[in-house]
């Protein structure tokens, strides 16, 4: 998403043009926010993901949750390994190498954000309509996959973008719209689900 990925950009170190050399405030502040996350997002979502795995039947929202936690592992992962890159942007190298932790981070930060849109409208739909679920195992599995491709779709690099869309699409300014969209709508139905959770409970 665009504006989840400008927050990754903007804990990156900054870099002088003229000499390749970093910050080393920046540097180590980001390295401790990233080291945060690595302690506590790793045994946090891999706990999760055990813990549901062993149920027997399970729910949508078992369904959900499992995704959701895979999606924030997968995040929490790559921010481990962007450590690699940030050692080598600093030697003025790795640009391609960041290029591909970055298009990683947004796909799993857009999977992580619609999943937890999809997670606050299977918990409206059990707990408002419980006579009249829509919202299935199968369903749910069905739309954390149609979430994390749109996330796959919508995160490729504008460089790639240009060998796989034709340029009259103008697909480069097309994506940012619609990134910016789809956030806008997963908290609007983030708001009113949960809104209406609260006010039913």
């Amino acid at each position: 998403m665009a504006i989840l990925s400008a927050l990754n950009t903007s804990v990156a170190p900054s870099m002088s043009r003229a000499d390749n050399s970093c910050d080393t405030s920046i540097l180590a502040i980001t390295l401790f926010v990233k080291a945060v996350v690595f302690v506590f997002g790793i045994p946090g979502n891999c706990l999760i993901l055990r813990v549901y795995w062993t149920k027997a039947r399970k729910t949508s929202t078992h369904v959900l949750i499992m995704a959701l936690a895979w999606a924030d592992l997968s995040v929490c992962l790559i921010l481990s390994i962007s450590i690699v890159g940030l050692a080598l942007e600093c030697g003025g190298n790795g640009r391609d190498f960041s290029m591909l932790i970055t298009t990683l981070w947004d796909i799993g930060i857009g999977a992580s954000f619609g999943i937890t849109a999809a997670i606050a409208a299977d918990r409206y739909d059990c707990i408002c309509r419980p006579q009249r679920r829509y919202c299935t195992p199968r369903r749910a599995k069905v739309a954390a996959f149609v979430i994390l491709l749109f996330s796959v779709i919508f995160s490729i690099p504008g460089r790639i973008r240009n060998y796989l869309y034709p340029p009259m699409l103008g697909i480069d300014l097309l994506v940012p719209v619609v990134e910016n969209i789809t956030v806008l709508i997963a908290l609007v139905t983030i708001g009113i689900c949960y809104g209406n959770v609260y006010a039913a409970v």
